[in-house]
């Protein structure tokens, strides 16, 4: 086992929404910024939430490809490199998903600041993810979506809008799935969107209510 540093998922949150953040505004003439963001939150990662070796090196490893897939991006132009780009970033963000849910989503150890910067994180991750999927179905399918418009560095920021509002159930509407397979994901991400939500309260009720049974033993 490997030592869990201290306020782990605040490092991780705040990488998260410095990306978030900075990738609308720092799109087209600065999407370098925005990775070299990006690869820092995986790195942080790999550095603050890893707890076994197998998930500290295959983390590590995630980010080592990463990195290089940016490189080879930045100076060459091959649009397959979008596919496994996308596809290591997914499995990254899986791993970091998977370790922050094993620690905070049943708050076995109590709640504390740091366990409810993780499941944010986790909340922030789920979004990323679906987004990421959303962005394999347009290559697929071009068609899938309305609304989409740009680059494909655009289209992935209107598919991350458009993750956040249908995991928040928001559905406004500007962005809409139009074929089969988009409309089957778009509500299954809206319900692991509602379940997260309520699995997450079912938690922090269950954590105070065993807490203050246990302050009340004599």
């Amino acid at each position: 086992m490997l030592p869990l540093k201290g306020n782990n998922f605040f490092y991780l949150l705040f990488g998260l929404l410095i990306v978030l953040l900075l990738a609308p505004i720092a799109s087209g003439r600065f999407n370098n910024t925005v990775a070299i963001a990006f690869t820092a939150t995986l790195l942080v990662s790999v550095w603050s939430l890893a707890r076994t070796r197998w998930a500290y090196y295959t983390g590590w490893a995630l980010a080592a490809v990463s990195v290089g897939i940016s490189v080879v991006e930045y100076t060459t132009e091959y649009p397959t490199l979008i596919v496994f780009s996308s596809g290591v970033t997914f499995a990254f963000c899986m791993l970091t998903m998977t370790i922050a849910l094993r620690d905070v989503v049943m708050f076995d150890r109590g709640v504390d600041a740091n366990r409810l910067a993780g499941a944010v994180s986790a909340y922030l991750l789920m979004g990323l993810n679906w987004a990421i999927v959303f962005k394999f179905l347009t290559l697929i399918d071009p068609g899938a979506f309305t609304g989409l418009e740009g680059t494909s560095d655009r289209s992935f920021l209107h598919l991350l809008y458009y993750s956040f509002v249908t995991l928040t159930t928001l559905g406004y509407g500007d962005i809409s799935p139009v074929s089969p397979v988009a409309r089957a994901l778009a509500y299954l991400e809206a319900v692991s969107g509602v379940m997260y939500v309520a699995i997450l309260v079912a938690s922090l009720v269950g954590s105070f209510s065993s807490g203050a049974d246990r302050k009340g033993e004599p």
